[in-house]
């Protein structure tokens, strides 16, 4: 029998100059069944699409929600009759995973059973709640639909994906189809975008211009050889036998041009194997914003989808490119996706029903993790684990894109990682020697501040990089009396550091004195070069990072001046802490740091010595794992409590609005007319400053909590145009001298 359900309705819509209209049941049932059949299919699931399509707004068919429908006030729970009736029809781990699906359409995948009073609900709960009946008649239509060949993955952890996978296709569906219906101009705003193909024309276009307008330097030569390898190696075959030939490591150091060559060889991957998008992920946004306005100048506006939490709505200057943009972030419908390691990483652990509606788009991608030394070690393992499961059941290709490679893979003693990676530079370790641009200074006889303001006042133009915002403003205090210096902390808002480094810049090109002080947020995604840059001691990682800073177009023949200091602070970090013991000690030994085999085995030893701790979500004393609880459960996860324990960034920090600017004051006159305006509280994100509890403590009494939940700072005499928010006063400062 075909489901029918005649006489029922699915919604209403009032579209301007019409009287109310009603979409049947049935109507929409169809519609998100067809969609999500069409998204399951990328991955072999076609029925469990259908199915739950047809399931999902079930309870819609009882009286009391058609008594809504016309202007009833009763609250009616129309997800749970769905997941009731497959799951007591079923009676088996099939009926269960589709009751997840179901019954979480709206509020995000549930814990299994309620572990405590904070949980929204529980799965248990939901398939024993009482709620409104479904008449016999349209009962038995359900009850028609075949389940025939229904199938679960074998293993645990491939179950746990395989159910979030089907779960984004419904989600995403539904919303799809509602916003048809109700919204059918801004769904018309969505799909506009060019293929892969097209843009691999583009971008082969863009890099023979830049050829033709480049000076045939050496360094543009090397380039060009390491654009023919990243075309040459994109031609290996994606083999479902051999699935671990899915994994690449790109290995180039600074100056080789490593950000479009990735992308070449994405795209070229992906016109080859008929890839559906790219998904560049990056661990800072200050890279994103970067990366991303390259390539939005080579690809359009419209193909190019940067998803963060700074994204500056003024960066696109189309209105109808920025509608798109937003519905894109939706569900990452667009060709190229330039996001966060914080976005894509915590979408594929998460709940929430927005974070996983785009899931099922990163299926069949070529996924580039640029930096990607820089992944979250605490949650390596499921990290690993997890890009792992993309390559073998979900079409995906993945490569591991930086200067210092962490040496991922099982053959360096490391049995959770990968397999296999093939390398796309033809020969790195040549790379390296082309490329050097610095002569690393190791001075461990400067253990203090006095001593490093000496050696900075000594330097014209000079970048100092310490590794906390106290110490940054301590060092700019110091030097502060002395001439042209610059502050960058996260303490001041995007906005803030964007003007300052736009400053800083135009002083380099025009060669004029400029003395910088920061902490570790220049050392990715700030495309800038002095002559001389100070490091504090740090990991290897950390320091090959900061010496990308110092000629880094190889201006100066004889190369760049990097000098490693020797000053003390101990963290709480274990990570920060065993990885800067072992840098001083290959310090110490005369290896070379910025060499990408020494940085690697940096890498390998920092996992090896903390191998218990790669998979620890707290730094607190929370002493579950997740891959633990995964593997533990054959059905019955805890998707809410996995999500809670994986957060690529903990911290008990919290966000304070800074008016900064007319910008700013517009915006926040505008968000206490409409406090839930997502739009608005997404453009003030570039004026927002994360405090942390203890710091937030000391300036309460200035800041505007009138606008639930959202923090303004009230007195902008606690905002300084030079280090930004002033958390800390000179006493506390002197404290932390060294």
């Amino acid at each position: 029998m075909k489901l029918k359900l005649t006489g029922l309705q699915g919604r209403t819509r009032n579209l301007p100059g019409k009287e109310t209209e009603y979409q049947p049941l049935i109507d929409h049932l169809m519609g998100v069944s067809k969609l999500a059949t069409g998204f399951c299919s990328k991955f072999e699931a076609e029925l469990w699409g259908k199915i739950a399509g047809l399931f999902h707004d079930g309870g819609k068919a009882s009286d009391p929600f058609q008594a809504r429908l016309h202007g009833s006030p009763e609250t009616v729970d129309h997800s749970s009759w769905g997941g009731q009736f497959l799951f007591n029809k079923l009676k088996d781990n099939i009926g269960r995973a589709l009751a997840f699906i179901i019954c979480s359409h709206h509020g995000g995948l549930m814990n299994s059973m309620r572990i405590s009073a904070e949980d929204k609900s529980s799965l248990q709960e939901r398939l024993t709640k009482d709620i409104p009946v479904v008449e016999d008649k349209y009962r038995k239509e359900f009850d028609s639909v075949s389940l025939k060949g229904l199938k679960l993955p074998q293993g645990n952890f491939k179950r746990f994906v395989f159910i979030k996978m089907i779960y984004s296709s419904l989600v995403d569906a539904d919303r799809l189809d509602s916003e048809k219906y109700n919204s059918p101009a801004k769904h018309a705003l969505r799909g506009s975008c060019d293929t892969l193909p097209v843009l691999y024309g583009k971008l082969k276009r863009h890099l023979k211009a830049l050829k033709k307008t480049s000076t045939p330097t050496f360094i543009n030569k090397i380039r060009d050889q390491i654009q023919q390898d990243c075309k040459s190696v994109a031609f290996t075959w994606w083999n479902p036998f051999t699935w671990i030939r899915g994994f690449f490591t790109f290995t180039v150091p600074t100056g080789g041009g490593k950000t479009l060559a990735s992308m070449l060889f994405a795209l070229k991957r992906s016109v080859r194997l008929g890839y559906d998008r790219i998904i560049y992920v990056i661990p800072y946004t200050s890279i994103i914003e970067q990366n991303a306005e390259v390539f939005r100048n080579i690809f359009g506006e419209n193909n190019v989808i940067e998803h963060h939490c700074n994204f500056e709505r003024r960066s696109i200057r189309d209105v109808d490119s920025l509608r798109r943009h937003h519905l894109a972030t939706e569900n990452w419908d667009a060709p190229i996706i330039v996001t966060t390691n914080v976005q894509f990483f915590e979408s594929l652990f998460g709940a929430g029903s927005s974070r996983n509606r785009r899931l099922h788009n990163i299926i069949n991608s070529v996924i580039v993790l640029d930096e990607a030394h820089l992944l979250p070690p605490r949650l390596l393992k499921p990290s690993i684990k997890m890009l792992k499961e993309m390559v073998k059941s979900f079409k995906c290709s993945v490569v591991f894109c930086t200067a210092t490679q962490p040496g991922l893979l099982k053959s360096n003693g490391l049995d959770w990682a990968v397999d296999k990676a093939t390398e796309i530079a033809k020969d790195p370790s040549y790379l390296y020697q082309v490329l050097k641009r610095v002569n690393v200074n190791y001075r461990p006889d400067i253990i203090n501040d006095d001593q490093m303001k000496d050696l900075i006042l000594n330097k014209s133009q000079v970048l100092v990089i310490v590794n906390t915002k106290k110490h940054a403003r301590l060092i700019y205090e110091d030097i502060r009396p002395h001439g042209e210096i610059y502050h960058l902390s996260t303490l001041m808002c995007a906005k803030h550091r964007k003007i300052k480094i736009a400053e800083i810049k135009n002083r380099l090109r025009n060669n004029e004195p400029c003395k910088v002080v920061s902490t570790q947020l220049i050392e990715c995604g700030v495309d800038i070069s002095f002559p001389t840059v100070i490091r504090n001691k740090s990991g290897i990682g950390s320091l090959g990072q900061s010496a990308g800073r110092c000629n880094r177009e190889g201006e100066i023949a004889s190369g760049g001046n990097f000098i490693v200091v020797n000053i003390n602070h101990t963290f709480t970090d274990d990570f920060i802490n065993e990885a800067e013991i072992i840098a001083e000690r290959y310090l110490r030994q005369g290896k070379n740091i910025l060499d990408n085999d020494t940085a690697q085995q940096a890498c390998i030893e920092l996992y090896r010595n903390l191998e218990d701790r790669l998979d620890k979500p707290s730094s607190k004393s929370i002493k579950e794992k997740i891959l633990s609880i995964i593997n533990s459960c054959s059905i019955e996860y805890p998707f809410e409590k996995i999500s809670n324990l994986f957060k690529v960034i903990e911290t008990d920090a919290e966000s304070v609005i800074i008016p900064y600017d007319d910008r700013a004051l517009e915006l926040i006159n505008q968000l206490r007319e409409d406090p839930e305006n997502y739009a608005i509280t997404r453009a003030l994100q570039p004026y927002c400053v994360q405090v942390y509890t203890t710091n937030l403590d000391k300036i309460r009494a200035y800041i505007d909590v009138s606008i639930a939940p959202y923090k303004i700072l009230n007195d902008m005499t606690l905002y300084d145009s030079e280090v930004g928010l002033k958390v800390f006063n000179m006493s506390e400062l002197a404290k932390y001298r060294i």
